[in-house]
């Protein structure tokens, strides 16, 4: 059973084994209110949630995946509500978990040490990139791409949403350094969104659009991102 909120119906988890199921919201108050009752309600008999959360009233096994505890860490870096969760909700879905996968050995880490959870309910899965994500050796959509977006010189690239917490600072940084190195004209692409709502006190993250030898995207697609990878220094 896979719950699905507007991509229900539409392909995208067309299989013999899977049922979609439309569901009208998500969020934390339907993960407590309606969730339980939804997976009682379908007969299921393991709930996985790849963003973390689990309801607390307990219907079916649970497994989470934990990206990172960046909220815990560095809490300057995140949110405040975000904070809280990680502070006051993560320990109670951590207990409640019959199994979390950690994408990686550092979560894991994270996890055991921060929370203390046992390493024996806790499994590495590591992610993969996008099977769309392949080499691109068209030359005329390497040129394309980067004419669409606004790339008019060889370029070093940076995917991922930009937010301090991703070390854009030190990126920019061993850019600089990079430039002071070489006579050839270069940029640094950023390729994802800017979160404007991120923590950002002296204004360091870059605008979306050119600015100097600076260039923000925007969102691209897997597309748009395959070509970037493969025309990239």
């Amino acid at each position: 059973v896979a719950l699905c909120g507007e991509d229900a119906g539409n392909g995208v988890w067309d299989a013999p084994n899977i049922r979609s199921i439309a569901v009208r919201a998500t969020g934390s108050l339907w993960e407590q209110l309606e969730l339980p009752t939804l997976l009682r309600e379908h007969r299921v008999d393991v709930y996985h949630n790849p963003a973390f959360g689990l309801p607390v009233v307990k219907t079916a096994r649970l497994v989470c995946t934990v990206h990172d505890c960046i909220p815990r860490l560095f809490p300057a870096y995140a949110p405040a509500w975000l904070c809280d969760f990680f502070e006051h909700w993560a320990p109670t879905w951590l207990r409640l978990a019959d199994q979390i996968i950690c994408v990686s050995e550092h979560t894991r880490h994270d996890i055991t040490h921060l929370y203390g959870v046992d390493p024996a309910k806790t499994t590495v899965v590591y992610q993969t990139a996008n099977s769309s994500l392949g080499p691109v050796a068209d030359p005329g959509r390497l040129e394309a791409t980067k004419r669409r977006l606004g790339i008019d010189a060889p370029y070093v690239l940076c995917v991922g949403r930009v937010e301090l917490r991703k070390n854009v600072e030190g990126m920019l940084e061993a850019f600089r350094l990079l430039r002071a190195r070489t006579a050839q004209p270069l940029l640094l692409v950023f390729a994802g969104p800017r979160d404007d709502s991120a923590y950002d006190p002296h204004q360091v993250l870059p605008p979306v659009g050119r600015s100097g030898d600076v260039l923000v995207t925007g969102y691209v697609s897997n597309d748009d991102l395959a070509a970037l990878y493969s025309g990239c220094e």
